[in-house]
Parts: C-alpha cells; structure tokens; sequence
C-alpha cells in the first residue's frame, strides 16, 4: 500500500514535505522526501496578504461574500471526501455533488458582484480562496 501525506509549512512556503508508507516493503517504513518550492514565482511576487486584498476587490457585494462563506468550504470538504471516497461505496458520489453546490454557490455570488472569478484572469486565485474564507472567518 502507497500513501501521500503532504505537511507544508505555514507563511512563505519554502519546502513541501512528504511522507510516503511503503508498507510493501516493511510494516511502518516511511520515505520522507523535501521538494523546494520558488515560492516568489509561484506567487508571483506578491505576499500572501496581497493576494488577498486583491481578492477581496472583486468580493465586496455582500451576497457574493455570503455566497463564497457558504461555497469554499463546501468545495474544501468535497475535495477531502474525495479520496476516500473511491474506497467507501456511495461517499464518492456524496463529494462530487458538494464539489458542485460549492463552485454553484461561487459562480451565483459573482453573478451579483457583476464581476467573473479573479481565477479566470489568474489561476492562482484558486488557492487563495481558502486563505481569504479563513481570513473573513477570523473577522479580518
């Protein structure tokens, strides 16, 4: 059996971290592998708080930002559902239609902020989602 877990560490991510069970080989034996990530061109440069105060730009109308409060952690439970999801029956199908209501709930928030998602311009914003969810929920 081969399973991934990935730690990355929080801030300017400057290493991605995997721990691999090669339970093929010895009952607990685990291959660890760092992976170093350029994390001024993956984010083009930018902090993480200037992604999202960019992103906030274009979530300002109050049922979009309701919309997108609703919708990224829907996303971000199906997207953690979906793994086990192939090995327990039925869980699957229970991912995929909350991946959809999620990116419903995402697309009709634009529809009245009267702007498209920032992700369509760069797909980068896709990631930053999460962090501005956590930002709002944190009152900031």
């Amino acid at each position: 059996m081969v399973s991934l877990a990935c730690w990355v560490p929080g801030g300017e991510v400057t290493f991605a971290f995997f721990a691999i069970n090669i339970s093929l080989l010895a009952p607990c034996a685990f291959a660890f592998i760092a992976i170093p990530l350029d994390c001024a061109n993956m984010l083009g440069n930018k902090t993480w708080d200037q992604w999202i105060e960019e992103y906030s730009r274009s979530h300002r109308h109050p049922v979009n930002r309701i919309c997108h409060l609703l919708g990224i952690p829907i996303i971000v439970l199906s997207l953690v559902l979906i793994l086990p999801g192939a090995f327990i029956p039925g869980l699957w199908s229970v991912a995929v239609v909350l991946f959809l209501i999620g990116w419903v709930f995402q697309f009709a928030g634009h529809i009245f902020e009267r702007k498209p998602p920032e992700f369509f311009r760069d797909w980068r914003f896709l990631f930053v989602g999460l962090r501005w969810w956590v930002a709002k929920i944190r009152f900031r």
